[in-house]
């Protein structure tokens, strides 16, 4: 393994490379609608295998209503109308 994960407490996950002075990427992959973090977290790990200067930040969206989805709550950037 190259990379150490770190769940946060707000959904965030991080793939961190062991080394982290050989760092010199940073791969932000944020999800769609209604999605978490860890519905990245498998290609994250994969691209982390081959990517091993790279940190790989995925963070999950706040659970907000949807005025679109009849105002249903669920993991979103931001409102869509």
């Amino acid at each position: 393994m190259t990379h150490t994960t770190t769940r946060q407490s707000d959904g965030t996950i991080l793939l961190t490379p062991r080394n982290e002075s050989h760092q010199s990427a940073t791969i932000l992959i944020c999800h769609g609608l209604g999605d978490t973090s860890e519905g990245f977290s498998d290609v994250a790990t994969h691209l982390a295998s081959k990517l091993p200067f790279a940190k790989f930040i995925l963070p999950t969206a706040p659970t907000q209503k949807v005025t679109m989805n009849m105002g249903m709550a669920m993991p979103s950037w931001y409102d869509i109308v």
